[in-house]
């Protein structure tokens, strides 16, 4: 005899919608931590997680919207178009957070070369240096070093399309930088 839940309908098996979505929410679990902890192979079935949850999401949405609602269509559309656009923001904020790691990352490294650059233009400056000089050889040396990175990964690109690429890559990075 089957189970009867008085707050769900028989048709269709809810339960066993939510018990796929927290099963494919566990596996994602497992996975993410095992990418975490240095497994390079699963982020892809993070990645096939997400896809599968997604997807049953939606297919749980719907199940619900059509157990429950009563036939307003043209305000479900209207809730949906929100809710779509809501979700699409928040992936969005999402994917931009994502950067912030290496955002940080390259703060952090381009002021401790400020710093270190720094302390050795005050230095010259308590030797009694001229401070044009000290200020000029600042700039260079900071113009240096923040562009040794991306210049030495240039010339040591592999083949033209690689280089190529780098080039469209640091053409847009710095593009808006005459500001």
């Amino acid at each position: 005899m089957k189970e009867k839940h008085w707050f769900l309908p028989d048709s269709p098996d809810l339960l066993g919608m939510l018990r796929t979505q927290a099963a494919i929410t566990v596996e994602a679990m497992d996975a993410l931590v095992a990418w975490s902890g240095g497994d390079a192979a699963a982020a892809v079935t993070v990645r096939d997680c997400e896809h599968r949850a997604d997807e049953t999401k939606r297919e749980l949405w719907m199940a619900l919207r059509d157990a429950y609602s009563p036939p307003l269509d043209a305000e479900v559309a209207q809730a949906e178009a929100i809710i779509e656009s809501r979700v699409r923001d928040f992936e969005e904020w999402i994917k931009a957070r994502r950067v912030v790691p290496v955002i940080q990352d390259l703060r952090t490294r381009a002021d401790a070369l400020r710093r270190r650059e720094l302390e050795r233009a005050l230095k010259q400056l308590a030797r009694g240096e001229a401070p044009e000089v000290v200020v000029e050889l600042l700039s260079q040396a900071l113009t240096n070093k923040f562009l040794h990175d991306p210049m030495s990964t240039l010339r040591e690109a592999g083949d033209n399309a690689e280089q190529q690429r780098l080039q469209a890559l640091l053409a847009r990075f710095y593009s808006n930088s005459d500001d």
